[in-house]
C-alpha cells in the first residue's frame, strides 16, 4: 500500500481595521517583517520534509509563502506551479466594498446591488455581480483536485512510491473547499463531507490530507483502478483504502513569533496588496 500526503497551507495574511489609521514607514516595515517571519517559520518547519511539488495561488501573499517554502527545501528543490484555480473566492464588484451593510426589508439582493449596496452574502449560491458564490469556489476546487491532486495519487500507485508530499498554498475559503474535494475522492467519503468542517486555519497554518492506496500492478498505468475516461468527482477506485485528515491547523511554527497588531486597509494598499489579493472578508473569516 502506498500513499500521497497533501499539505494544504493558508498563505500569510494581514488583519486590518475597518477605519483608516496613519501608517508610518517604520510600522509598515514591521508588518512586512512579521509576514515574512511567519512564512520563514513555516518553511523551516518543512525543511526536513521533501516536497515533490508546491502548487500555489498566484496572488502575492500565497506566492511569497510558496517561494519561501521552496527556498528552504533541500536540493533538488521542488518546482512551484501557480494556477488561478487556487485563488481565493472572487467577489467581483463587491471587492473593496463596505461589508457592514444590512439588507433592507422587501428589497431583493439584485436591487441592493443596483443601489450600490453590497450586503453580506447568504448561503452557498449567492454571489456579487461578476463574482463567485461558494458553489462556484467548490466547483473550482474540484477542478483543481482533478488537475493537480489526482495525478499525484496515480503517480504513487504507478511507481509504488510511498510518502509523496505535495503542498498547496492558497487562501481561507478555497482551502475549506479543496480539503472537502479531496475527502470526497474516497469511496467511503462521498456523502456527508461539509467544507465548513475545515474552517479556522491560522496564518501559515496547515492541514494534511493523507491518501492510502493499494497497488495491484505497478506496471499498469491505472494501477489504482482508475479508467482513462473516468468522470470528474468519481472516487479514486476500489483500491483507495483510506483518505483522511491526518493533521489539522498545525501552526506551532509560530509559537516563538511575536504577534503584530492589526493594521488598516490603507496600510495594505501601501504594501501593494489590493482588495482582490486581500480576499474580501464578508463574513469575518
Amino acid at each position: 500500500m502506498v500513499g500521497a500526503l497533501f499539505h494544504v497551507i493558508i498563505s500569510t495574511k494581514c488583519a486590518y481595521r475597518s477605519k483608516g489609521e496613519l501608517v508610518t514607514s517604520d510600522a509598515r516595515s514591521r508588518l512586512m517583517e512579521s509576514i515574512t517571519q511567519q512564512a520563514e517559520a513555516l518553511g523551516a518547519s518543512f525543511s526536513n520534509t521533501n516536497l515533490t511539488t508546491i502548487y500555489s495561488s498566484p496572488l502575492k501573499r500565497a506566492l511569497m509563502t510558496a517561494e519561501i517554502l521552496h527556498n528552504l527545501q533541500s536540493d533538488p528543490k521542488p518546482p512551484i506551479e501557480t494556477s488561478l484555480l487556487l485563488r481565493e473566492q472572487h467577489y467581483g464588484l463587491g471587492e473593496g466594498q463596505r461589508y457592514d451593510i444590512r439588507r433592507e426589508p422587501g428589497l431583493s439582493l439584485a436591487d441592493h446591488f443596483t443601489k450600490g449596496k453590497f450586503p453580506p452574502l447568504r448561503g452557498r449560491t449567492e454571489r456579487f455581480p461578476e463574482g463567485e458564490s461558494l458553489e462556484d469556489v467548490a466547483a473550482r476546487a474540484e477542478e483543481a483536485v482533478e488537475q493537480f491532486a489526482v495525478p499525484c495519487v496515480l503517480k504513487a500507485a504507478r511507481e509504488g512510491t510511498d510518502g509523496i508530499h505535495i503542498a498547496f498554498v492558497s487562501h481561507g475559503m478555497f482551502i475549506w473547499e479543496a480539503i472537502a474535494a479531496l475527502m470526497r475522492r474516497g469511496k467511503h467519503n462521498a456523502e456527508g463531507i461539509d467544507a465548513r468542517d475545515y474552517r479556522g486555519l491560522r496564518n501559515t497554518g496547515w492541514t494534511r490530507v493523507t491518501v492510502q492506496i493499494r497497488v495491484r500492478d505497478t506496471c499498469c498505468p491505472y494501477a489504482c483502478g482508475l479508467k482513462p475516461n473516468r468522470q470528474k468527482n468519481e472516487s479514486l477506485g476500489d483500491d483507495v483504502m483510506n483518505i483522511q485528515v491526518s493533521a489539522r491547523n498545525i501552526c506551532n511554527h509560530l509559537d516563538n513569533l511575536v504577534s503584530e497588531p492589526s493594521h488598516s486597509s490603507y496600510y495594505l494598499n501601501l504594501l501593494g496588496v489590493g482588495p482582490a489579493e486581500r480576499g474580501y472578508r464578508k463574513r469575518g473569516v
